[in-house]
This record gives structure tokens, C-alpha cells and sequence, in this order.
């Protein structure tokens, strides 16, 4: 049977119980994603912040100390209405505006003989306000300590004077016309007083003169009333209630502020380079990312084998670590291409990947060794013609192979090599590398090979180059029942990925699922992912592999003991329907 995306079988295709997958990454919405990536870049925001902050130490170390002194003033209400019991209140905003002006620093530079210019003296000046009082801060900052403490004083000081001084000059304009006046009344009385005595009552005048005299007594008694606010007025624009102190530590720079406030700086932008770098990554970052790419379903996680170093070099998990977390990934593949493949129809499954070095070759040979041992009849055929590999996992020569078949030189019998302790396995190696490898893939011969080897097998699992390397996975691809893409979580771009799935849509190929590979099971606290626990009982006590197990160059059994393959169940088959065939049956592969 083959499978076309959209339809109805490729939704229902693989609903076997799937081994946990490799934690997906959440909507940026989602306040756990945030968390995610703060501790998958913790380092990076660490490093912004710890050299943001050895920085602002630095500059602070290099600044100047600086000094600052304090005096607190009353200010008091002034002028004729306070004394006439009319409060008009005190404007605390302008009087702070006056405070820090220009002519109070005249007068400081008077009073205390500063040099000048008077504007200058303002530089280090601070005035605030106590809310909701009458009470105002004069703060002064120098280098030198003393002057910090002489200028705080001598501004607070000179405001008071300053204040003292323009309610003197007021009273003193408003009341000069009355005292005018009454020194006119002083001299005018005794001038009248003088001439009545010397005038006889009959004269007419007398008593003209008398009513002058009599008009001036009021007057004059008028206007000493008016007078008596202006001779008890004292001025008392304010009080110092706390002098000035000699500052005996710096007020700037300040340590601890500067580091707070370059902490916080540095978070914030280790955050924002952090989303940036997250937003710019086109790597895989989850089961969701290479699910989107290739719009399959995730068949199987492979993790990440902490101590296997030379990458370059093969590795049979499936037989040397049978019961570890990677064995039991392959399993996992395994039963999902069982459901997706019950049909008879569909056997003939090609594996590929992106690019070169993901761990297809890997991923076949285990994966086949992981059928063979439940008893399923399995050819691997190795169409890797440029650089093969398969033949090195099972310890065969490559003398014979898919290329010497297409070139007419041998027969599927004498290429297909039986693997030891696998007896339901064969492997058709790639064979001598041909100088035209995609005209032998595009033969008539190459189709006739796929359709023989249907007839032969439960599973035949096709090897295919990287796609985006060379066409030889698209020729294949059109050929298989179904394409398994296989992607690195170390290495692959989501770019890549839909890239390929791009490409092998155009030919026809049919993607029946996606295996995410290399995946770091270390990272899991990194995503909050439902699955998390299941890696932690396994991986925490699998320290990796010795040796190459038992498929290594020299067969099985090289190297450091290993589990014996499980002995297939020659009645049923690991879907659970009844085998058809036996090992022995005739329609099975001798072996070469």
C-alpha cells in the first residue's frame, strides 16, 4: 500500500505507543518557553551581565569622589499681612525656584567672598522641597568635603538673608509716603498753633485756622495708626534647624547603586540578545520544529550516546546495549513502520537525511538488527554508491553489491550477505563504487531489483545519500513504498528540513515520518515537556558504550561482551499477525 500525504491513512498512520520524544519547544506566548531559553542561554546572559557590570566598576573607579553636605531651612511666612492677621500662605515651588537662582548666589558670593561668576556657585547646587511641609534642602556637592559643607550653609544662609532683606526693602517702600507726610504734619501744626495765638478771635480767619489745625491733628493721628504695623515689623523670612555637617564619606560615586542598576542592565540585555539569538537560530529545537519542516509525524527520538566520540566510526546499540535508552529508541521506530506498514503493499522504506553525517546509515543498520530480532524478514540494501558505510556495521566486504547487480556482473543471491545471529536478515552492500551512480539508480534494472526484493521480504529498508548533496535520494525516493527523513539535533536547520521535504515532494515521494536524531537527553530540563521523566532513570546510569559491539569489523561477538540477540518468534510476527514464512522458506534469500 502506498500513503499520500493528506489521506486519511497517513492520520491514522502510526498510533503504537511511542517511546517519549525529544521535548518540543513552546509558543512564545507561553511564560514556560521564556524560561526555557533563559536556561538553555544562561551563559550568555550571565557573561552580558558580568562583563556590563566589571565595566560599570571599572568607570566607577575612575571617577572623582564627591562630597555632599546638607541644610535644612523653615521657611517662615513674611511681610505687613502676617502682622495684620491675614495669611496669604507660602508658596513652596517658588520659593524653591528662588532658592536656586542667580541672586542667591550673589548674595553667597558677597556674604562669604567667593569668586565669581555667581552662576558658577549653582554647578553643585540641589534644592528640594519636604512635601507637604514648609521646609526646604539645600544640598551642596564638591570634592572637597569642606567645601561641600561651607557653600551648603552659606546658600542657606544667604536664602534667609536674601528673603530678610527684600521684605525690609517692601516695608520700607510702603510705608515712606505716610512718614513723608507726617513730617510735612510735624512742621505744618506748630506753624498753625503760632498764628492762631497771634490772631484775635473776631478775626475771620481765626477760626478758618482752627479748623486746619483741627483737620491736621486727625490726619496725623491717622496716619500714626497706619504706621504702628511698619514700627514693630521685623523681618524673619526663615530658620536654619539643621547646619550643614562636614561629610566624612563620598556621596558619589556609589558603589553599590551603580552595580544594582549595571546587574539589571545586564540582565535586560543578555535577555534581548538571548530572544534574538533564539529568533535567528534556524537549528532544530524540538520534535515540533522538524515535525513543522517536514509535515510528518515524529516516529522516533534518538538520543545523543554521551561518550561515543569518534563519530566517524560505527556503533551497533541495538545489539551491544540492548536494553539502553538508544535500543529502545530504534524499537520504538521499529513498531511504528509495523503499523504504518501491516499492509502488505507497503514494504520498501527509504532513509535519508538532509545532509551527510546525520546517522542514516546508522539509524538502518540498527533498526534492521532491531526487526531481524523480532523475527521479521528484513534486506537492507545499501544505495549509498559514493560513500558507503552500511557494510562496515555488520563486518562484511564490499567486494559484491547493488552496483555489481546493476551492472549485470552478479545476482541478488550472490550479493545479499547474511548477517551472523541474525538469520532473518540480509544485506546488499553498495558494491564497488561505479563511476555513474545515478544512471544505475535511474536503470530499468534498479526498479526490477525493488520489485524482486518485495517478494522476498517483510521490510526492505533502502540506504539513500543526503538529499540536498545529490539526486540519488529523489530517484529512490519515487522507487519506495515510503521516505523516513532522518534529521541531526546537533546539525540541521529547519531551513534544510523544509528544503528537503520540498524536494522530495516535486518527485512524488511519499514522507511517511521523521526520526530526530543525536538528541541531548541532558537538555530535557530545558523544555517543559510531559515526557521529561522518562529519559532520567535510563540515561542517568548509561554511561555510554565500550567498543563497538557486536557488529563491528569483526562480526559479532568482537570486542566486550555483549547481549545476545533475542531469538525470533518464527510464528507471529512483532505486529502481532501470523507469520507467513519462515527463515527457511523458499521465498527467503539464501544465504551467499
Amino acid at each position: 500500500m502506498t500513503l499520500h500525504p493528506n489521506e486519511d491513512t497517513m492520520a491514522q498512520a502510526p498510533q503504537a505507543p511511542q517511546a517519549p520524544q525529544a521535548p518540543v519547544d513552546r509558543s512564545p506566548a507561553d511564560l514556560r518557553w521564556y524560561i526555557a531559553i533563559t536556561r538553555r542561554h544562561k551563559f550568555l546572559i550571565g557573561s552580558v551581565t558580568a562583563l556590563i557590570m566589571a565595566a560599570t566598576l571599572l568607570y566607577t573607579m575612575q571617577q572623582t569622589p564627591m562630597y555632599t553636605s546638607t541644610a535644612k531651612v523653615l521657611v517662615k511666612e513674611i511681610g505687613l499681612a502676617s502682622y495684620l492677621y491675614r495669611s496669604t500662605g507660602i508658596a513652596m515651588t517658588d520659593e524653591r525656584g528662588i532658592a536656586s537662582s542667580e541672586p542667591i548666589a550673589t548674595v553667597v558670593m558677597e556674604r562669604n567672598h567667593e569668586p565669581g561668576p555667581a552662576a558658577t556657585l549653582l554647578g553643585g547646587l540641589s534644592v528640594t522641597i519636604v512635601p507637604d511641609s514648609s521646609f526646604l534642602i539645600f544640598s551642596y556637592t564638591s570634592s572637597s568635603p569642606e567645601t561641600a559643607q561651607t557653600m551648603a550653609q552659606a546658600f542657606a544662609e544667604g536664602y534667609i538673608y536674601h528673603r530678610d532683606k527684600e521684605a525690609t526693602d517692601y516695608a520700607k517702600s510702603q510705608s515712606g509716603p505716610q512718614l513723608d507726610e507726617l513730617a510735612k504734619l510735624a512742621k505744618q501744626i506748630p506753624q498753625l498753633e503760632e498764628k492762631i495765638s497771634k490772631t484775635k478771635t473776631s478775626n475771620p480767619s481765626w477760626a478758618r485756622m482752627n479748623a486746619l489745625l483741627a483737620n491736621a491733628y486727625s490726619r496725623k493721628s491717622y496716619l500714626e495708626q497706619q504706621m504702628i504695623p511698619f514700627k514693630v515689623f521685623v523681618a524673619d523670612g526663615g530658620t536654619v534647624v539643621a547646619n550643614a555637617q562636614l561629610p566624612s564619606v563620598p556621596s558619589s560615586p556609589n558603589y553599590p547603586r551603580n552595580l544594582f542598576l549595571s546587574m539589571v542592565l545586564g540582565l535586560v540585555i543578555g535577555a534581548g540578545a538571548t530572544l534574538a539569538r533564539e529568533r535567528l537560530d534556524d537549528r532544530l529545537r524540538g520534535t515540533r520544529d522538524l515535525d513543522g519542516a517536514i509535515g510528518a509525524p515524529i516516529l522516533a527520538t534518538i538520543p545523543k550516546i554521551r561518550n561515543w566520540k569518534k563519530r566517524d566510526s560505527v556503533l551497533m546499540i541495538s545489539t551491544s546495549s540492548p536494553r539502553g535508552p538508544v535500543a529502545e529508541s530504534y524499537r520504538t521506530l521499529r513498531t511504528n513502520l509495523d503499523f504504518i506498514g501491516r499492509d502488505d503493499d507497503f514494504k520498501v522504506i527509504l532513509v535519508t537525511s538532509p545532509a551527510a553525517g546525520e546517522g542514516k546509515t546508522t539509524t538502518i543498520a540498527n533498526l534492521a538488527a532491531t526487526m531481524a530480532q523480532a523475527g521479521q524478514r528484513v534486506i537492507a540494501v545499501s544505495c549509498d554508491l559514493r560513500k558507503p558505510r552500511l557494510h562496515l556495521f555488520f563486518g562484511l566486504t564490499n567486494e559484491i553489491g547493488l552496483s555489481s547487480i546493476l551492472s549485470g556482473k552478479a545476482t541478488l543471491s550472490e550479493a545479499a550477505q547474511a548477517v551472523e545471529g541474525l538469520d532473518t536478515l540480509r544485506i546488499v552492500v553498495s558494491g564497488p563504487v561505479p563511476a555513474n551512480p545515478a544512471e544505475l539508480l535511474t536503470s530499468p534494472k534498479m526498479a526490477e531489483l525493488i520489485e524482486g526484493l518485495r517478494f522476498h521480504a517483510d521490510f526492505v529498508l533502502l540506504d539513500a545519500p543526503p538529499v540536498l548533496a545529490v539526486s540519488d535520494a529523489l530517484i529512490l525516493g519515487r522507487l519506495a513504498d515510503g521516505v523516513v527523513v532522518l534529521a541531526d539535533a546537533q546539525t540541521t536547520s529547519r531551513s534544510a528540513a523544509g528544503h528537503v521535504r520540498e524536494q522530495l515532494e516535486q518527485v512524488g515521494a511519499t514522507i511517511i515520518g521523521c526520526v530526530l536524531n543525536n538528541f541531548d537527553p541532558s537538555q530535557i530540563r530545558y523544555y517543559p515537556y510531559q515526557n521529561a521523566y522518562y529519559y532520567s532513570p535510563y540515561y542517568s546510569g548509561y554511561k555510554g558504550y565500550k567498543g563497538y559491539g557486536g557488529y563491528g569489523y569483526g562480526g559479532y561477538g568482537v570486542g566486550d561482551p555483549v547481549a545476545e540477540p533475542q531469538e525470533p518468534n518464527q510464528d507471529v510476527e512483532s505486529n502481532g499477525h501470523k507469520a507467513t514464512t519462515s527463515k527457511d522458506d523458499e521465498m527467503w534469500l539464501p544465504e551467499s
